[in-house]
């Protein structure tokens, strides 16, 4: 199998200001409209740590090419796309506020954001690249993963999943089981996880053709010539 991890990293994002979250749109810069800025760091890790990880993801994608439950539980193509970006931002704002973050909506907007922007569908290998990348990599950033037990937490984050198989509301439960098997959460571990969630839906839009749409659509608006 051809491992998806194209990058792994550690990342430390900070909202500076949290006023307004608006959906992006083509439009003529106006210094007068307010937006939110935000500060990326990144550590790029060296092989044999990201070999840590690369272990996590193949073993959570082994158990899910070897269960045709998991496959049809992670393609939802045929589930509007709202529909589905709708059910993640209510789970995270629902565990940002039993956590007892200020402002749980806000921070489950940014968290899903790059969901809402750039995918007009979820295609069975999408959802399974970015679930078992962020799951693995979170939990190797919170020091639980080791070249000896990687491929088993992968495994179990995949078993988490199938024993969920059979909910209206599958990937949610799965999800959750997943993130609560890796460490204890707290407000500021909370915001983490959900930088992690962020960033790697907003790699995968960088890979994908649909995620350009918008570029080129703005680009063509305004100047007649998306190159």
């Amino acid at each position: 199998m051809t491992s998806i991890l194209q990058v792994v990293f550690t990342v430390a994002l900070v909202v500076l200001c949290t006023t307004s979250f608006k959906p992006v749109i083509c439009q003529d810069y106006d210094e007068s409209l307010y937006r939110p800025s935000i500060v990326i760091a990144t550590d790029v890790l060296p092989d044999d740590q990201v070999a840590i990880v690369v272990s996590c993801v193949d073993g959570f994608h082994q158990e899910v090419e070897n269960s045709e439950a998991l496959k049809n539980l992670f393609d939802l193509s045929q589930v509007p796309a709202l529909l589905v970006e709708g059910h993640v931002k209510e789970y995270f704002e629902s565990l940002f506020q039993s956590l007892g973050a200020k402002r749980p909506d806000k921070i489950a907007d940014l968290t899903t954001r790059p969901m809402r922007n750039n995918f007009p569908f979820y295609s069975g290998a999408v959802l399974l690249r970015d679930y078992s990348n962020f799951l693995c990599i979170y939990a190797y950033s919170e020091g639980v993963l080791t070249q000896g037990n990687a491929r088993d937490f992968g495994l179990q984050f995949a078993n988490f999943f199938e024993e969920s198989t059979g909910s209206p509301n599958g990937i949610g439960e799965g999800l959750d089981k997943s993130i609560k098997s890796i460490s204890p959460l707290t407000v500021e571990k909370g915001i983490e996880l959900g930088n992690y969630y962020n960033m790697e839906w907003l790699l995968t839009a960088v890979e994908t053709q649909n995620s350009t749409n918008l570029f080129y659509k703005c680009s063509f608006e305004a100047d007649g010539d998306p190159n």
